[in-house]
């Protein structure tokens, strides 16, 4: 096969993902695969054919750096804008891109930044510079009016980072604690940014509020001609909800750059990438047989027919980053009970995983006990809660961990305290049949243990917007102003904040964990300011803010060990999620596709699939398990 334009070798290098840091997504996932786009393949239909066409079922919420708040539109984004640096697979060592060098001082207290030199803005806002970094750092990602979803990630211990200008190119971030495992976590490797000009026009003034939809609505955002020469592509159109289409940026700059050795020179290699969502996937997976898209993520039951299919190749790794769990809503509209730990262990009797994997993933998943992988290097089986698959337990602990007002009654029905069976809601993702085949497994399992159940079924993106979506302004009952506001995600206390429809138990939706930063999806999802903590968790027993907080900085990597292995242990005992499993990583290619990573280690799988497709020499084959099958969203991560 021809080599694409300007690629003179193939290496395992990738981008961060725009949500990414140097490894960590935080990005909300739903449950199916990823669609595969990233770095380090090359794709060639026919003579003269330089495109490349994504399969998903999720589509993305935006085209802004801004609001980035799902995985969808963070590999979107990936396309139009590069961000600070790549990680390099192999060696686990970080290369840059608009952030050309970076160290971290041997205090571990301070990180030194370079940025590039020849970064144009476009829309006439002139050079990127090392003042737009430390402006965007200081007035938009820490700042409260701007609502930034990684917002936690600029704030250490309660104190926010401290960006300083040393010259024009030149800046620092003065970390208010040691932090000597800082470059695993830092997010401004995986972020975007934006100028201080633009950033200036809508940032509160002289006492008022800053306005975020007006800048979201800016026309150099929804247009992306702010992109300048900062990413490989430039967006020729999109249909909200259906397809996006990009074109070759001609001034890309890495294109005339000695970066990687020069492997990048002459990017982008593909003459246009287009997204296509499908709501179901089925539909997707007839597309990439038909050879009318390049690549989809593929569910681990449909593994065998897509390997099958005539001019397909399904590539896949056990090192999965997606965790499959179920959430519970422990907000104003969930069911109470759900506050009872025995209540919460009772459903972890119940879900049954092995068999669940063997249902939906046709073994092609690891069991998971906590929010950390049985493989992963923080991982301590002495301190880990295991639950045996056993409905006579969980219907002890519900019969011991409900109320007083609740009980078995002589059919076995759980009733509450109107007397009547308790019935709960549960929600899926259901663009594909997997999310129906998982509904129906819990209902049956939920019944078996004396529990009615409704099961709801929706698109992801109409999760987003339906159930995980929350704020005290939902609920009627509500008067006054909520103490705190992380986000749309995390809208006001718990016992006050509502989602748009109630539910109970919600499958579809779920973060990636982290091996080597498991302190940053924790803090997102599971402290009460967590911009994604949309079930309300609240954990009375345990400090997990002061954990997260104190172990990236102790005074040695096994008092940072000892630290992390003892919560993953507290939350394998307190199930504020009913953890399932991490699904190996599964998406289907047109044989076109070349460079597809062995997988035999953390760094060809996840990390691939988390560090995206900047440099866009084709599209990478790194799914997550999107949306539907174990941690991100757009087409392969999810859980």
């Amino acid at each position: 096969m021809t080599k694409n334009r300007g690629l003179a070798s193939l290496h395992r290098r990738r981008l961060l993902n725009s949500l990414v840091a140097a490894g960590f997504s935080v990005s909300i996932a739903g449950c199916s695969a990823d669609d595969g786009t990233g770095t380090d393949v090359q794709y060639e239909v026919g003579a003269g054919d330089r495109s490349y066409t994504a399969g998903s079922t999720s589509a993305a919420q935006s085209v802004s750096p801004a609001v980035i708040s799902d995985e969808a539109t963070s590999n979107r984004l990936n396309l139009l804008y590069d961000t600070g640096g790549t990680i390099d697979d192999d060696s686990v060592s970080f290369e840059g891109r608009l952030l050309s060098e970076w160290t971290l001082s041997d205090d571990a207290r301070t990180v030194r930044y370079q940025v590039r030199d020849g970064l144009e803005w476009g829309a006439d806002y002139g050079q990127l510079t090392a003042e737009d970094y430390v402006y965007c750092a200081t007035n938009f990602f820490q700042a409260d009016w701007a609502q930034y979803s990684q917002r936690p990630s600029f704030i250490i211990a309660g104190e926010p980072i401290e960006y300083v200008q040393t010259g024009e190119l030149t800046f620092e971030a003065r970390l208010p604690q040691r932090r000597p495992n800082w470059l695993h976590e830092d997010i401004l490797y995986g972020v975007p940014i934006l100028p201080k000009e633009l950033i200036q026009q809508y940032e509160p003034s002289d006492g008022g509020e800053g306005d975020l939809q007006g800048l979201n609505r800016d026309e150099v955002i929804t247009s992306a001609n702010l992109n300048g020469n900062l990413g490989p592509f430039n967006l020729v159109s999109w249909d909200k909800g259906q397809r996006m289409v990009l074109s070759a940026n001609e001034d890309y700059y890495l294109a005339d750059t000695n970066v990687g050795g020069g492997e990048f020179q002459g990017s982008p290699s593909l003459d246009s990438y287009t997204y296509q969502v499908f709501d179901e996937r089925t539909t997707g997976y007839s597309a990439v047989k038909a050879g009318d898209i390049t690549s989809i993520g593929v569910e681990a039951r449909k593994v065998s027919e897509l390997s099958d299919a005539e001019g397909v190749k399904v590539w896949s790794s056990k090192f999965g980053q997606g965790i499959f769990w179920l959430n519970l809503n422990f907000r104003a509209n969930g069911w109470s009970q759900l506050q009872s730990r025995e209540v919460r262990q009772a459903l972890a009797h119940l879900l049954d995983k092995n068999t669940l994997i063997e249902q939906i993933k046709n073994g092609n998943a690891n069991p998971v006990d906590t929010f950390h992988p049985r493989w992963g290097p923080y991982y301590d089986d002495s301190e880990i809660t295991t639950f045996d698959a056993s409905v006579e337990q969980a219907r002890q602990k519900l019969a011991s961990g409900t109320s007083s007002d609740y009980g078995y009654d002589g059919q076995d029905q759980l009733i509450g305290p109107d007397g009547e069976q308790v019935e709960l809601t549960v929600v899926i993702e259901n663009t594909s049949q997997e999310g129906e085949i998982v509904g129906n497994f819990l209902r049956q399992r939920l019944e078996s243990a004396g529990i009615a159940v409704s099961v709801e079924g929706n698109s992801f993106d109409r999760l987003l917007q339906t159930y995980l979506f929350n704020s005290v302004e939902n609920n009627p009952d509500y008067s006054g102003d909520p103490d705190y506001n992380a986000g749309r995600y995390n809208g006001g206390p718990p016992d006050q904040a509502v989602s748009r429809e109630p539910w109970d138990i919600l499958s579809g939706v779920g973060f990636s964990m982290s091996p080597y930063a498991p302190w940053q999806p924790i803090e997102f999802t599971l402290t009460p300011k967590g911009p994604f903590n949309f079930t309300g968790y609240r954990a009375d027993s345990y400090d997990i803010q002061g954990t997260v907080d104190e172990a990236p900085g102790a005074e040695s990597r096994e008092r940072t060990q000892s630290m992390m292995t003892e919560l993953f242990g507290f939350l394998s005992r307190e199930q504020p999620y009913v953890w399932a499993f991490n699904e190996h990583l599964t998406a289907a290619y047109r044989n076109g596709v070349e460079g597809l990573p062995e997988a035999e280690n953390f760094f060809d799988g996840p990390s691939a699939r988390l560090l995206s497709l900047s440099t866009a020499r084709g599209g990478t084959p790194t799914p997550l398990a999107n949306e539907s099958n174990g941690s991100g969203s757009d087409s392969g991560s999810g859980s």
